[in-house]
């Protein structure tokens, strides 16, 4: 085998650990003494595979707890907030999809007693979603978490909605998404 032979092998090895080895980055959010913590798992494919979600109290020394869930497509996204007011927080992850449609949700858990619990917003009404097509972003306006996407007509690539924007609010008392306006959830 020749020396240029055996560096491209090994540049061929190095460059699948690296594509393997997926996205590093950790998620923080704060609230009170509260630290939360979101990342993808360890040598995981870039857009699918799993993450983690961790509480802490004060830093990252003093563990509360912690989830493992399964993750298509990456972490956009991330807040420790008390979304219902219960004066119980919640933890948001925002992950978005891969591919072309770049499809959004987010999962919640609630902690209570030093426990994660997984309570995800139900999804929207179908009429609320018409003319949806991905491309959403996720935003936490005013305590309230608010989802916005392109609107697209018949014949729209995926590319180029000519439909404008719709932007729901999730009112977390209610369980349900509204569309957005001035005082959505009575906040």
């Amino acid at each position: 085998m020749t020396r240029i032979t055996r560096l491209c092998c090994l540049l061929t090895v190095l460059l699948c650990r690296a594509s393997l080895a997926g996205p590093t980055d950790i998620l923080e959010a704060r609230a009170g003494q509260y630290l939360a913590q979101a990342r993808p798992g360890a040598a995981e494919a870039a857009m699918i595979g799993s993450y983690s979600v961790r509480i802490y109290r004060e830093s990252a020394l003093d563990f509360v707890a912690g989830a493992i869930s399964p993750r298509d497509g990456e972490i956009a996204g991330l807040w420790l907030v008390d979304l219902d007011g219960d004066d119980e927080l919640e933890v948001l992850v925002w992950l978005r999809s891969g591919g072309s449609g770049s499809y959004g949700r987010v999962d919640r858990y609630r902690l209570a007693e030093n426990t994660l619990i997984r309570d995800d917003p139900p999804q929207p009404r179908d009429d609320l979603l018409t003319q949806y097509m991905g491309h959403d972003t996720f935003a936490l306006v005013a305590g309230v978490l608010q989802r916005s996407f392109p609107l697209y007509r018949p014949g729209d690539p995926n590319a180029d909605p000519t439909g404008g924007s719709r932007t729901l609010a999730y009112c977390a008392k209610d369980q349900a998404w509204v569309v957005a306006g001035e005082n959505p959830c009575g906040k």
